[in-house]
Parts: structure tokens; C-alpha cells; sequence
């Protein structure tokens, strides 16, 4: 791994930690399979026609989903390096890919994008709205407007009923995910939000920006 002279836009660990996947900035961009403990390169795949913006390993660790530049989602096989499909096309830039607890979903956005226990994504756009779909059907379930700026990251609460979404302009909104209404606008913040997630064990919510992190209690 010391002679990797391209740009990395993203890494994820398999869950044994055993395997860490990258992707890189080439045009013709590669998924790289990597042995943790040799830094030895297991594997390489063709991925996109742009670079990797996200990559992640399935909870058993058997396949590998990436998103790119160019608005494709795909998933690979791990063992064989074999593409299975092709999820989503032209949906813009794929900032954040992940796959949801028990395997079955996957969700993609072109900001962060998050999950909830029960098969459904989450996505902010360039519109100023947050989406709600259905992974399965592909269906979009509602929209969240009202965003003062681009929302740049969104996580589900441990339970799902809620949203909270983080945007460029430092403002975090907090909604009802099952009605789609805003419960609280929040409003302070002098830079722009890059994470936003709520805790598993309180009521508190968390947020990133630089390089500084700051709680919220409700």
C-alpha cells in the first residue's frame, strides 16, 4: 500500500478487518482489494468510467458496493471481482454509499446519505430537499422540503422516526420522518455541516464540522 501514488477518495474495512477496499481518483477509476496485514494488492476492478467517490463491504463481508463521479452504483462480488449489477445511473455525483444491517439494502445519494433498520434511504440533493425512498422498489416514499441551503449530510435516529439533516450553510433541521413535517430548525453554526448523527444511547444528537464536534441535548 506505500506505492499507491494515486488520489484515494475512499476506504472501508471488510468486517473481520482482515481486507480494506479503496477507490481512487482516476478517470478510468479501479476498486482495490488490499491485505491489511501484508499491504499486499489482493485484487483490482474496473469500476467506472469516473473516479470512486465511496466505497463499502456488505455486513459479511462477501460483496462491495461503490459509488462514482459519473452517478453510477454498482456492486461487485468479492471473491471473484465479478460485477453482479448496475443499481442506479445518472442520478448525479455519488457522494456516500452504504449497505444497511442485514444486507439487503443499499443506499446512494448524491450528498451522505443514511439508513434505517427497516429498508428504507435517505438522501439529500442539490434541490435543498431531502428524499425518503424505498430501497426495494426504488419508489421515492416523500420529500422533505424546506432546507436553507443544500443539505450536505442526513442520519435516521436508532429508531427511525426521525431525520436530522446538516447543510451547507451550518443549519440543522430535525423532522418527523413518517409525516414529513419540520420539528426544529436549528441555527448557529459559522461553517458548513459535514456529519450529522444521533447518539444510540441518549438523546443527544451529534454534529461535525471542521474539525470541532458539538452536542445537542432534546
Amino acid at each position: 500500500m506505500n506505492n499507491r501514488l494515486l488520489v484515494v477518495n475512499s476506504v472501508s474495512f471488510s468486517p473481520d478487518g482482515k481486507t480494506i477496499v479503496s477507490g481512487d481518483n482516476e478517470q478510468q477509476s479501479q476498486l482495490k482489494l488490499w491485505d491489511v496485514n501484508s499491504g499486499e494488492l489482493i485484487r483490482s476492478m474496473n469500476v467506472h468510467s469516473s473516479y470512486v467517490r465511496s466505497v463499502s463491504f456488505s455486513p459479511d463481508g462477501k460483496k462491495i458496493v461503490a459509488g462514482s463521479n459519473d452517478g453510477s452504483v454498482t456492486l461487485w462480488n468479492r471473491e471473484s471481482g465479478i460485477l453482479i449489477q448496475t443499481l442506479t445511473q445518472d442520478c448525479g455525483t455519488v457522494e456516500s454509499v452504504c449497505f444497511s444491517p442485514n444486507g439487503e439494502e443499499i443506499l446512494a445519494g448524491s450528498w451522505p446519505v443514511s439508513r434505517s433498520r427497516n429498508g428504507k434511504k435517505l438522501e439529500g440533493s442539490f434541490d435543498k430537499t431531502v428524499t425518503l425512498w424505498n430501497v426495494e422498489s426504488g419508489t421515492m416514499i416523500r420529500s422533505f422540503k424546506g432546507q436553507s441551503h443544500i443539505p450536505r449530510c442526513v442520519s435516521f435516529s436508532p429508531d427511525g422516526r426521525k431525520i436530522i439533516s446538516g447543510s451547507y450553510d451550518g443549519t440543522i433541521n430535525l423532522w418527523d420522518t413518517e409525516k414529513g413535517y419540520l420539528i426544529r430548525s436549528m441555527t448557529g453554526h459559522l461553517a458548513d455541516l459535514r456529519s450529522v448523527r444521533f447518539s444510540l444511547i441518549t438523546k443527544n444528537r451529534f454534529w461535525r464540522y471542521g474539525q470541532h464536534f458539538e452536542t445537542l441535548g432534546c
